[in-house]
């Protein structure tokens, strides 16, 4: 259990996501126009689970 401590803690941190995010574009923008699918998939998950109040630590 030890071993999904820092994973756990980059997920449920908003500023570790936000930095993350911003290098990712940074490192890899121009495979985003690839990657259409995935993204638009992770974004539609996010935005539901934030609109129905679900939490990750609820999954």
């Amino acid at each position: 259990m030890l071993r999904f401590r820092y994973p756990k803690f980059l997920v449920l941190n908003r500023n570790a996501a936000v930095v993350f995010s911003v290098a990712a574009g940074i490192f890899v923008g121009e495979l985003a126009n690839t990657l259409k699918f995935l993204i638009f998939s992770t974004l539609a998950l996010t935005m539901a689970l934030s609109i129905s109040g679900t939490s990750l630590l609820q999954l």
